[in-house]
């Protein structure tokens, strides 16, 4: 009996000890459309996630189809300093420049899907105002504008 509870406290010892799996980088990957469907903004994203390395591929709404973006470096964020980051990232950032304008993401689990905020600030001498926008993001299961 004394054998059966010591397996017992030493597996929720190492549960305790590993934490919630939800946070892992590989969560981010995939690709992801906006559930608003009438953005004036970012479509969707297509992420790839190669070891801690992250890369970030944007769609804007442009008519009749999606603009690219392009793709750009992501950056991972674990949770402290001393975290493995593969384990516990919890939010990634993307940065896409264009001639008069700079956007960053950040980009964030939730549940199955993602909810990504985008900064955006120009860089030309317009005078528009820096402004954000947010939305939920849905794992695609169709790849129409790639």
């Amino acid at each position: 009996m004394k054998t059966g509870l010591f397996a017992t406290l030493v597996l929720c010892m190492a549960l305790a000890i590993a934490g919630p799996s939800s946070a892992q980088i590989a969560q981010f990957a995939g690709r992801f459309d906006n559930v608003n469907t009438n953005t004036k903004g970012l479509v969707s994203v297509d992420i790839k996630v190669n070891g801690n390395d992250v890369t970030v591929q944007g769609w804007g709404a442009c008519s009749p189809t999606p603009c690219d973006w392009g793709t750009v470096d992501g950056y991972a964020y674990a949770t402290d300093v001393q975290a493995n980051l593969a384990q516990t990232a919890d939010v990634v950032t993307a940065e896409f420049k264009t001639s008069f304008e700079v956007s960053l993401l950040t980009i964030k689990p939730r549940g199955n899907d993602l909810f990504i905020t985008v900064y955006t600030r120009f860089t030309d001498a317009s005078g528009r105002t820096a402004y954000r926008e947010e939305g939920t993001f849905r794992r695609a299961h169709h790849h129409e504008h790639m």
